[in-house]
């Protein structure tokens, strides 16, 4: 196996690694809905805490199908690594600026630490990032 055929192995199995995060959150947000509000400082409204768990259970499989075939699904990682770095981004910024509690940080940093793991195998995969996301993995004319 050479290396370009290692990195996208890789990237594939941080993809499942994000999953697995991703749906043992949703666990904790569908079945604990009250310990996981304690946990991160909220009010303990359950029913808005099971949406956001199902929520966030959806693009979990998703990154199952780029786990699957990365090569074949290199816009799912693209599109993966926009949705943590934004999702990391905002988690940080409340707890920076909006005194959100500090429990989101950790939160905030692993979405952020994905995406960078994801960016970093991406282009040690020989795919270009803009190019890709803009197309969204579709051929060029």
């Amino acid at each position: 196996m050479n290396q370009l055929e290692r990195n996208l192995k890789i990237l594939g199995m941080t993809m499942l690694l994000g999953a697995i995060f991703d749906w043992a959150t949703a666990t904790l947000l569908l079945f604990l809905p009250t310990q996981t509000a304690a946990f991160l400082g909220v009010s303990s409204d359950r029913l808005i805490l099971r949406l956001c768990g199902l929520l966030l259970a959806i693009p979990a499989l998703f990154y199952l199908m780029a786990f699957g075939d990365t090569k074949r699904n290199v816009a799912i990682v693209a599109a993966a690594i926009v949705v943590r770095a934004c999702l990391g981004a905002f988690f940080v910024v409340h707890v920076l600026f909006l005194a959100a509690p500090s429990s989101w940080l950790a939160i905030g940093l692993l979405n952020l630490g994905f995406a960078a793991i994801h960016l970093t195998f991406f282009k040690l995969s020989d795919f270009d990032f803009w190019p890709i996301l803009r197309r969204a993995g579709n051929p060029p004319f």
